[in-house]
């Protein structure tokens, strides 16, 4: 399979997960700066991960228009670009090279300081950052 095709089959199995954003502000803006991860939840089993149970760190930085880097531990573990597409009621990133194992997710905001990336698969397995910068 392609990546443009990859990349439209994860589109469109996200397309249906809701995300809420503020449409004032534009999204890389938003994204802009340092998110530490602070929770995952979901998956088959519904099992929920933090730092304190699994022993590990990560960290997102958002740069420029359109670039992310991933740190697990404090070790840079992927750097990739991105692009932001809007569907109703749906905001996904894309990425060039996939971060999570997947090459999007949806983006959901909980105010400005909260971070909820939503894996594409039917298990909605989410990642939770807060602002850090």
């Amino acid at each position: 399979m392609g990546r443009t095709m990859k990349r439209l089959a994860g589109l469109l199995a996200i397309a249906g997960i809701a995300a809420c954003s503020n449409p004032t502000v534009p999204i890389a803006e938003r994204l802009s700066g340092s998110w530490l991860w602070v929770e995952s939840r979901g998956g088959i089993t519904g099992q929920v991960r933090t730092p304190s149970s699994t022993g590990e760190t990560m960290a997102l930085r958002f740069f420029g228009p359109d670039r992310i880097e991933l740190s697990r531990n404090g070790s840079l573990a992927g750097k990739t670009t991105y692009v932001i597409d809007h569907f109703t009621g749906s905001v996904v990133i894309s990425y060039d090279e996939p971060i999570f194992g997947f090459s999007s997710q949806s983006i959901r905001f909980e105010g400005a300081e909260t971070l909820i990336l939503t894996d594409p698969c039917c298990d909605g397995f989410e990642y939770r950052f807060e602002r850090s910068s």
